[in-house]
């Protein structure tokens, strides 16, 4: 599927100025035609190589484009004559901005909105262990509700970013901001990155690329340090620092994980205060100044 051809064509274009009361009527009609690459290519296709809605009237801004129509070109099934009526409106109105002649002029698009999930965690709102009365915790965690900032970026490119391989699940090495708000370095992934296909506009070949990022206070893991396994902590033993089975306070070797002091020995009386945590960094973590987001 693909565009071989889409350009404002002379024919049909028409237009109306009407005054009635105190209401003004202003309409315009552009037309263009395009050439798509297979017959089985459809409207939607037709219409991407065309003026979105609400992009304004080449020689008036004042209008902006309200309606596109596409009907195939007689009996041929890859030629389309495309009809685009504009009226009186807010082309810097919330809908979007007025669509630039080059498409690559175009005013990068930013929505965001919140995604909450659920997940695991072993810590509670102050960062300190969950552990019961005994100074246990709890195996599977307790379930909480984790919210993210989820921004969706969207900008034409005259090609394939050369950095699009390498950043897939990458996290921010260094702050890095969205539109003047600054976030502090492991605080933004790339969820996901999309290339459209190859549209034209007068003449020109663009791509959209959507990039999606999602924002919380850290992409690093903070793991509970627990194991079945400990370093030998005994100064006068010949086998100190090395690893071993860990024992409870009878010396008999544990059956369950227990809790650890962060240097790899059994934590004693462990409480919400004193058990560790292990920062685990689980994705690339890059250089977001190249990416289009700011």
């Amino acid at each position: 599927m693909g565009i071989e051809y889409a350009q404002e064509i002379s024919t049909g274009r028409e237009g109306s100025d009407e005054t009635s009361g105190k209401k003004d009527t202003h309409r315009r009609a552009r037309i263009f035609r395009v050439v798509t690459e297979n017959p089985t290519d459809g409207q939607d296709l037709v219409l991407a190589a065309c003026p979105l809605p609400m992009s304004a009237y080449p020689d008036d801004h004042r209008l902006v484009l309200t309606s596109r129509r596409a009907v195939q070109d007689g009996k041929t099934k890859t030629v389309w004559i495309v009809t685009l009526t504009y009226s009186l409106g807010d082309s810097t109105s919330d809908q979007g901005n007025p669509q630039q002649p080059n498409p690559l002029d175009d005013s990068r698009q930013i929505d965001w909105s919140t995604e909450t999930r659920q997940e695991p965690t072993h810590q509670d709102a102050d960062g300190k262990a969950i552990l019961n009365s005994a100074g246990d915790y709890f195996e599977n965690g307790v379930m909480r509700d984790v919210t993210s900032w989820i921004v969706t970026i969207v900008q034409n490119v005259p090609e394939v970013p050369d950095w699009i391989d390498d950043y897939r699940d990458a996290v921010n090495d260094d702050q890095s901001s969205i539109e003047g708000d600054v976030y502090p370095a492991k605080s933004m992934k790339v969820r996901s990155i999309k290339l459209s296909r190859w549209q034209v506009r007068n003449d020109v070949a663009y791509r959209q690329l959507t990039i999606v990022i999602a924002i919380r206070d850290t992409w690093h893991k903070k793991i509970l340090d627990e194991g079945l396994h400990a370093l030998n902590g005994n100064g006068g033993d010949p086998d100190y620092g090395k690893r071993m089975a860990a024992v409870n306070a009878n010396g008999q070797k544990v059956t369950r994980p227990v809790l650890l002091d962060g240097a790899g020995h059994v934590l004693a009386n462990p409480t919400p205060a004193t058990a560790q945590f292990i920062d685990v960094k689980l994705y690339n973590e890059k250089d977001f100044s190249v990416l289009p987001i700011h």
